[in-house]
């Protein structure tokens, strides 16, 4: 009855199940930053994506014409994935959604509910072209994406405020402490090592935004990607003032030629070229169809990124 038992655990078998609720069950010390709830999880494409509640804290109270989906963040953990001490994260943030249905029609092909969840949202079975978790496992990086659930015109609620980013890696951070890496026996808290930022279309506006915030993890910000985003005013010149604070970090802009995002992209290649700012890259897209921007650079960017190291050169 006086006698104390130490247990010593070795990492289970690789399969999605097999990390979750150790933590929750007590076998581990908890983290300092509680973890964000589980809605679900699930193993395809592999290794495992975690869905977790996060409420960016959207309002319909000053327009009643919003629509605030379920709060929603993805955490794709890819196959092969080898955790250390430090986590590199691509925070990806999603466009406008937002298509409406006549009625007494059926949804045509390409509908964008309101309420688009995360989960449907990068769903390759629904939208192919927004099959980024794929693409991650394609590159062989290792690396977690991290997908918030915005709402239907990319509002980001308090993503965009400095104090509300911090907690919001702060909670991924704790998930992914909590629901992985208890069987990789840590005994402190993961941390932020590299952070890109990358965005399609009307996610534009916040990723610029979180990018000049004064957010402590802002300052992990090594790449920026813009996939036919630059529709907003201060894309050129407020992109160009990023680029100059922050000479050792990387901003990849592509655009349509002869869109909506075409004059502040080509803007912004001229006054990056005028500063002589060599980390900015404005690329005019190969591709014409605004949803396939993204998944057209989204592996080739992946792999190019020479701070990610590949799965196999990892080691604790």
């Amino acid at each position: 009855m006086n006698r104390s038992t130490q247990w010593m655990f070795e990492a289970p078998s690789r399969s999605p199940t097999s990390y979750l609720n150790f933590e929750q069950n007590g076998l581990f010390e908890s983290p300092t930053q509680a973890a964000p709830s589980l809605i679900r999880s699930e193993s395809q494409p592999l290794f495992s994506t975690l869905y977790l509640n996060i409420n960016l804290g959207c309002s319909t109270k000053r327009d009643r014409t919003k629509v605030c989906p379920q709060p929603m963040t993805g955490v794709f953990l890819p196959a092969n994935y080898r955790f250390t001490p430090q986590v590199d994260l691509i925070l990806y943030l999603q466009g406008h959604h937002r298509t409406p249905v006549q009625r007494g029609r059926s949804p045509a092909p390409g509908y964008y509910p309101t309420n688009l969840t995360i989960d449907q949202y990068w769903n390759r079975q629904f939208y192919p072209f927004f099959a980024f978790r794929e693409g991650v496992n394609a590159s062989s990086k290792n690396a977690i994406l991290v997908a918030p659930t915005l709402g239907s015109r990319s509002e980001s609620g308090n993503l965009t405020q400095a104090s509300g980013f911090d907690a919001y890696i702060d909670q991924v951070l704790a998930a992914i402490r909590t629901y992985y890496a208890p069987s990789m026996q840590f005994d402190q808290p993961l941390s932020l090592g590299n952070l890109i930022l990358a965005c399609h279309s009307g996610g534009g506006l916040p990723m610029r935004t979180i990018a000049l915030s004064k957010a402590t993890y802002a300052s992990k910000i090594r790449e920026c990607w813009g996939f036919d985003c630059t529709y907003n005013t201060g894309d050129d010149t407020g992109w160009g003032s990023w680029a100059k604070r922050n000479p050792t970090s990387n901003l990849f802009i592509y655009y349509i030629a002869n869109s909506q995002t075409a004059p502040l992209a080509t803007s912004l290649q001229i006054y990056a070229k005028r500063q002589k700012l060599s980390n900015v890259s404005v690329n005019r897209s190969t591709t014409g169809d605004h949803n396939r921007v993204p998944i057209t650079y989204w592996e080739t960017r992946i792999k190019a990124t020479p701070f990610l190291k590949n799965s196999t050169e990892v080691t604790r």
